[in-house]
């Protein structure tokens, strides 16, 4: 049996809110209200090299349907507020909603005069206004969610009212064919959507799918090559794919913008990039309120649906060294950290997720949530997050530390950016034991079979405050309280176990 020919994708789609204040925000649904999401930006650019594509209007058709359309967008059933109250900016263009148990579904209808023409990376623009996403998640299969659903007023008000039905539909036998309809109960009980159609997922983060199709017919959407203008001849159309589909991130679009959280990391950013040291990081999450402040807690609240919790989410970069030399890196030096928040009052929200561009995996992230009662974080307290384990053999330089957190009561969705300094020498504030007494001193390491060079004099100057302390300087080895050799203000080298003192001329 012959192996079926890939189908080359005729079009990219670029999708991202406009918002005022926070600028594009892109690939994610908004959880948001009709009346107060951002604009939405779809942009429809032609990708085949040698090719142009025609969008022509339809003889006679002004308004779009189920059967008349150029671009469909389905997501999961229910997930849409108030979806047939979307509208279009976009002059030129009609749009109408149909659903079922099955999906919910935006039909996009060119209804110019002259044909939209893209060149190879042309676009064209469609703007839609009211498109957000409900914060109830209509995937998860346990009995209070179809509740929801049926007590929702919408639910009922798309099922009896619906922009693309048929004169001869316009009656309450719809519905009512549409409630005795078995699949359609077991639509709002079970996911009854196929892969191909848009879908919830609880994992990390909730996100969910668009299915973005189009009509690629003759009259409709039209592809031909640039120099021979021919009409393509009837099967021609099987080459190319006539849909795709994009995974968006759910998030919270309501609520305040700047979160009182400082984010950074404890006494040391640094890691030995020598291949086979380990190094560790603390990460400090602090509320910077005030006692006195107003609503001074930061409260992450939990949910027994996941998808409804507060997460943070920690996702670092991987790659090769000469792919991705900013990445912290190589995946399974990355994977091999471990990472932990202290206290108890959060668990890993399941195991290490892949991000993925392509087939190419560009990052790696871990995400927790609260353990199963909600976590306020007080006034000037901190969240401490624990990385150990890290190696990497990755080039001197930066690499990005990203904390995204999501549904925080009363804050937008958000992430802070933190570098980590990768290189052979670290400097850190220790805490040590010296005599009884507890000391903090600056500790440096370098990597092993470290070489230091100097082009002038290598100069070493203690006791530079003058305090008259003996002991100049001291050698240990690992964890000893004792010093190995110790060279004091006298020039003179004490060797452990020797009751020799060498002078150093």
């Amino acid at each position: 049996m012959a192996e079926e020919e890939e189908k080359e994708m005729p079009f990219r789609f670029r999708w991202c809110y406009e918002d005022e204040e926070e600028g594009e925000i892109c690939q994610v649904l908004l959880l948001d209200q009709s009346d107060t999401v951002p604009p939405l930006h779809l942009d429809i650019a032609n990708d085949l090299e040698g090719k142009k594509i025609s969008v022509d209007p339809l003889d006679g058709i002004t308004a779009a349907s189920s059967s008349n359309y150029h671009f469909k967008l389905a997501f999961n059933p229910g997930i849409l507020v108030e979806p047939q109250s979307i509208s279009l900016e976009s002059d030129n263009w009609s749009i109408s909603y149909e659903g079922d148990a099955n999906a919910d579904s935006l039909y996009l209808l060119w209804t110019g005069n002259e044909p939209i023409v893209l060149k190879h990376d042309e676009a064209t623009e469609i703007i839609l206004t009211g498109l957000a996403a409900q914060t109830l998640d209509t995937s998860q299969n346990s009995p209070a969610t179809p509740l929801k659903r049926l007590l929702n007023f919408n639910f009922w008000r798309s099922l009896f009212t619906n922009q693309t039905l048929d004169i001869s539909d316009n009656s309450l036998a719809t519905p009512v064919k549409r409630l005795l309809n078995f699949n359609f109960w077991r639509g709002l009980f079970t996911d009854v959507t196929t892969p191909s159609l848009a879908s919830t997922k609880a994992a990390d983060t909730a996100t969910t799918d668009v299915t973005i199709s189009w009509q690629l017919e003759e009259g409709i959407i039209d592809i031909k090559n640039i120099i021979d203008t021919t009409r393509r001849l009837p099967g021609q159309d099987d080459e190319y794919e006539k849909s795709t589909t994009l995974t968006l991130d759910m998030v919270q679009a309501t609520g305040k913008s700047n979160i009182p959280l400082f984010v950074g990391f404890v006494n040391c950013n640094q890691v030995l990039n020598t291949n086979n040291e380990l190094s560790n990081l603390q990460l400090r999450i602090t509320n910077t309120n005030l006692p006195e402040d107003a609503n001074p807690d930061v409260e992450f609240q939990y949910d027994r649906d996941i998808t409804l919790s507060s997460q943070l989410i920690i996702m670092l970069d991987v790659g090769t060294e000469t792919d991705t030399p900013w990445a912290l890196g190589k995946i399974d030096e990355v994977n091999s950290i471990s990472i932990n928040i202290e206290g108890g009052q959060w668990k890993q929200n399941g195991t290490v997720k892949e991000v993925k561009l392509g087939d190419t995996v560009k990052a790696l992230q871990w995400s927790f949530i609260p353990n199963n009662v909600d976590v306020i974080l007080s006034a000037q307290e901190t969240i401490l997050i624990n990385l150990s384990n890290i190696v990497t053999n990755h080039p001197t330089g930066q690499a990005n530390l990203y904390l995204y957190y999501k549904r925080v009561k009363d804050y937008k969705d958000g992430k802070f950016t933190c570098q980590i300094e990768k290189g052979p020498l670290t400097l850190s504030d220790k805490e040590v034991t010296v005599d009884s007494e507890t000391l903090i001193r600056r500790e440096v390491r370098i990597g092993n079979r470290a070489v230091i060079k100097n082009a002038g004099p290598l100069i070493f100057r203690s006791d530079v405050d003058d305090t008259g302390d003996l002991s100049s300087v001291k050698f240990f080895v690992r964890d000893e309280k004792i010093a190995s050799m110790n060279l004091d203000a006298d020039r003179d080298l004490h060797v452990t176990d020797t009751l020799t003192a060498y002078r150093i001329i």
